[in-house]
């Protein structure tokens, strides 16, 4: 099995990204990776955040859950994404979960290394700013989606995301119905009745989790302003 180039991964995070190598063996004293198998917890809600994670590789589920065991999907964050961050800045407990939806790894980050750096370095600190920046603008954009947005626009707006991201008329659904409906703030039957609908309309085809588009102009049609 081919090692894993850690250094490399955290390079390609944004306010990592201007590290030389000697500072990237310095970055590396303070990580630690962790192996998750299919629905292992990385934290629980309400843990103390000492630091972030980046994901290697996999599928990481943050979500908010309700005393009685109802959950909401907030995020799912895979290959290269980060979460965390404002959480540790807080000095705040986890105010999600974060569960593999599939074999996933990712690294910690201790938050001692940051807060150090940002003390010495001010590039740093702005890089820093902006990935927190981009954080909330899409925390506003789900607030704008979930408020603003009928469940088959957003469904559209998610196809094609993930159409874009892989460069594909086809997607397939990596999560399952119930995740992918609290994700996007809907419950699952809705999500069913919506696809069938946008199938009926010759807008996607869908067979099981394949989704193929096949109207694109109409769905981008669809997310314009009226």
């Amino acid at each position: 099995m081919r090692a894993i180039d850690y250094a490399g991964v955290l390079k390609h995070q944004p306010i990592f990204s201007q590290f030389t190598p000697a500072e990237c063996e310095e970055l590396l004293a303070y990580c630690t990776p962790h192996n998750l198998v299919k629905n292992e917890n990385l934290f629980q809600q309400g843990e103390t955040a000492t630091g972030f994670y980046v994901v290697v590789h996999g599928r990481i589920k943050l979500a908010l859950q309700a005393p009685r065991g109802a959950e909401k999907v907030v995020e799912i964050v895979t290959d290269g994404g980060s979460f965390g961050e404002a959480a540790m800045f807080l000095a705040k407990p986890y105010p999600v979960l974060a569960q593999a939806l599939c074999e996933s790894l990712v690294i910690f980050v201790r938050g001692e290394f940051i807060f150090a750096r940002i003390a010495s370095d001010p590039q740093f600190a702005r890089s820093m700013l902006c990935v927190l920046s981009h954080q909330l603008h899409a925390l506003i954009a789900d607030v704008e989606s979930y408020s603003l947005k009928s469940a088959t626009e957003r469904i559209a707006a998610f196809v094609l995301k993930e159409s874009a991201r892989r460069s594909s008329d086809q997607i397939t659904l990596a999560l399952s119905k119930y995740v992918l409906a609290s994700r996007l703030s809907i419950t699952p039957e809705t999500l069913s009745r919506a696809l069938h609908q946008m199938s009926n309309r010759g807008l996607v085809e869908v067979d099981g989790r394949k989704i193929r588009i096949l109207d694109r102009p109409q769905l981008h049609e669809m997310l314009q302003p009226a």
